[in-house]
């Protein structure tokens, strides 16, 4: 496991619960520009999902995103959590996510 020092301290979490039928982003970055991840972002599929999750850009569908099951996980090194965004085909499935 990698680990990263935190820059600025910004630690930010939340969950998500995942829309069918249109992609949507799973976080912002506040106006003020504080919320930007140096250290990149974590995203996982809720251990009690029943369907999967497609991550992707702007354009994911369930046809061609990142699969990611119940409990998978992916690190994105991004410092822009608004360009990740995700999608399934069946409602109520939820994700976790950590930037640094």
């Amino acid at each position: 496991m990698q680990g990263y020092a935190l820059r600025g301290g910004h630690v930010k979490t939340g969950q998500f619960t995942v829309p069918t039928g249109t992609s949507t982003v799973i976080a912002t970055v506040p106006s003020n520009g504080q919320g930007a991840y140096g250290g990149g972002v974590s995203i996982r599929a809720l251990s009690t999902n029943t369907a999967s999750i497609y991550v992707g850009g702007s354009g994911v569908t369930v046809g061609n995103g990142f699969f990611l099951g119940a409990g998978d996980s992916l690190y994105l090194a991004v410092d822009d959590p608004s360009r990740i965004y995700a999608i399934s085909g069946t409602a109520a499935q939820g994700l976790c996510w950590i930037g640094l």
